[in-house]
Parts: C-alpha cells; sequence; structure tokens
C-alpha cells in the first residue's frame, strides 16, 4: 500500500478519517506490515502483506469471505480456466468495462476508479497497467486479495484493500468511476451493498453495476433442489469435485447448443445468445462452482434495479445487453 490512497480512507465503522499510526516494515514507496487507526473511534486496521485490512470481525469468517476466498485462491493456482474469466478473454473483458460506461480510454485520464468486489483482480491489473494516469482501487473480501497486490505491486497507480462492499473503507464521492460485476447480490442485503458503492461515486461520476436476472436456468435448478440438502455448508473441496463432474457431464451439451448461436434470430436474443455461448470446460466448472457455492444468490429484474439508480439520483442509465447491468452518472 502506498501513502498517498490513505486520504480517500474512511472508517467503515463510523465513517471518520484514518491515519497511519506505526510502520514495521516498509520497501521503497510500499507500506508493508503497518497499523490504521480512525481519528474517532479509534478502530484498528492492520496493514498486511502491503494490503490495508478493513474486514469487520463479524464478516471475517462468514460465508462469504470463506466461499470467494476458496474459489479465487483456487483461481490462482490455475483450479479453473488459465486464459478467462467466466468465458471472457482479458481483451474481451477490457472492453466490457469501456462499453458497460460508454466512454472511451481517453475518458479515463488522472481520474479514479473503484473495482468493488475485484474477485480475481486480473481486469483490476490489466486496466492500471494500461492506464499508469489513472488510479485503481481493488476491493474485495476474499482474504486471497494478497496475491492481487504481489502481481501488481510494480504499479504506483493500483491499491488493494481487503474489504466490504456493504461497508466501503473509502470516503463518499471519492471515486470518478465505481464499477461493480456479479458481486452485490452475494451480501445478503443486495440493496445495502448498491446504496454504499454508489455514495462512492462523485458527482457527475458514472456507476456501473451488475446483478443476477430473475429467471430459471438448469444450474438454478440445481442449486433449489440442492439447498434443502444444506448445499451452503458442504464442503467446498468436495463441492469443487461436484463441479467437476457435472461439467464433464454438461459440456457436450454446451457445445452442441453454440453450433445454434449464428443463427440471426438467437444473436438478437439476450437470453439466447447467453445460453449458446461457447464455453470451454474449465470455465463451466468455475460457473457451476460460482452458482452453487455461495450462500446467497439475490435475483431482479432490469426495471427494479434500473429505480434503485433513479432513486439514488442516477440520470443517463443505460442497459447492458447482458441482464441486469445497469450504468448511470450520478447527478
Amino acid at each position: 500500500m502506498r501513502e498517498t490512497v490513505i486520504e480517500s480512507f474512511a472508517c467503515p465503522n463510523c465513517g471518520s478519517s484514518v491515519e497511519l499510526e506505526q510502520v514495521l516494515r516498509s520497501e521503497q514507496e510500499e507500506i508493508l506490515e503497518a497499523r490504521l487507526s480512525c481519528t474517532e473511534c479509534k478502530g484498528v486496521y492492520p496493514i498486511h502483506q502491503g494490503v490495508p485490512d478493513f474486514i469487520p470481525n463479524t464478516e471475517r469468517e462468514g460465508h462469504v469471505a470463506a466461499s470467494f476466498g476458496f474459489e479465487w485462491q483456487l483461481h490462482h493456482e490455475g483450479g479453473f480456466e488459465a486464459d478467462t474469466v467466466f468465458g471472457r478473454t482479458l481483451e474481451e473483458d477490457v472492453q466490457y468495462f469501456f462499453d458497460a460506461f460508454g466512454i472511451s480510454p481517453e475518458d479515463l485520464r488522472g481520474k479514479s476508479v473503484l473495482d468493488g468486489g475485484c474477485g480475481s483482480g486480473v481486469l483490476t491489473l490489466a486496466l492500471a497497467e494500461r492506464h499508469p494516469e489513472t488510479t485503481f482501487v481493488g476491493l474485495d473480501i476474499n482474504p486471497s486479495i494478497v496475491e492481487i497486490f504481489e502481481k501488481g505491486r510494480r504499479l504506483p497507480n493500483l491499491h488493494v484493500v481487503h474489504g466490504s462492499v456493504l461497508d466501503p473503507p473509502f470516503v463518499e464521492e471519492s471515486f470518478d468511476f465505481v464499477w461493480s460485476n456479479g458481486v452485490i447480490h452475494h451480501t445478503g442485503d443486495t440493496r445495502r451493498g448498491f446504496d454504499a458503492l454508489t455514495k462512492r461515486t462523485k458527482r457527475g461520476g458514472k456507476a456501473y453495476l451488475w446483478v443476477y436476472e430473475k429467471k430459471l436456468s438448469p444450474m438454478v435448478a440445481l442449486r433449489m433442489i440442492l439447498t434443502p440438502l444444506g448445499l451452503p455448508n458442504w464442503n467446498r473441496k468436495l463441492l469443487y469435485r461436484l463441479c467437476q463432474v457435472v461439467s464433464a457431464m454438461t459440456w457436450p451439451a454446451v457445445k452442441i447448443m453454440h453450433l445454434f448461436s449464428r443463427i440471426p434470430f438467437i444473436k438478437k436474443n439476450a437470453h439466447l445468445k447467453i445460453l449458446t455461448l461457447d464455453r470451454g470446460y474449465r470455465e463451466l466448472v468455475l460457473t457451476w462452482f460460482d452458482v452453487l457455492s455461495p450462500k446467497y444468490r439475490d435475483t431482479y429484474s432490469e426495471d427494479e434495479f434500473e429505480s434503485w439508480f433513479r432513486d439514488a439520483g442516477f440520470e443517463d442509465c443505460t442497459r447492458h445487453w447482458w441482464p441486469v447491468g445497469i450504468a448511470g452518472t450520478r447527478s
């Protein structure tokens, strides 16, 4: 962590500023081991291995942190897809970022970006590498976030924070762009996560958030069948093996459906377009695990989710073709 980011921090408990209290180890400009403290409530937040830790004790050992900690650590270790994340290549992910906001790379110059729930960190790292004049902050609850710091510690414009999207440890209205792709619906309180992140958007800044659509799919159907059997509490290694087996069984059907992807009316229908995507086996394993492992998986309609943006004072709302993704400008 670099000292320049501290001015954007706020205590997740009371919202007051925090200050650097003690530095135990640093290398060049990176603070590796230290302690931050709240100027009001005196809450203490350690910096360990270069990553400030703002996780509330109630969430540290919770299901969300454990589930996604396992998932993304396994991803870093090569347990899922190697060159893609949920089937998107790095170039496709970067283009998705710009398309969703409706901006060009030039629009990022001199700006700040919060990735609320950065997961694997692949996109956050890529954007920071390509746009050195832009400040990027990756926030995530999973403990494997230290892997992102290690991969990006050479980048002075990248900061990695261990924290919750329900209580983002940042001053309100501190980011020009707030991005949260497929995160808040896993928190158990989607609206609270939405409000917390959008409040960190500057006036005139943009926010893009994506949540699950309210619909039925084979994956959701299996989740519904297994949930009464205690699915959220299953051993995650066992669940990972189950996802490998289910993926092997369903992958041939996925490949067959992809043969229909170029039919014109399918290309014009978002749901059919998604259904006929070309998915690799390892991507399918990640997707199955991402559907079955989380305790919370809330769903919404486009109209409902867009109404949240309007309630929060956002204008010029646009919908991404893959529902439900909404971008808006804060008035």
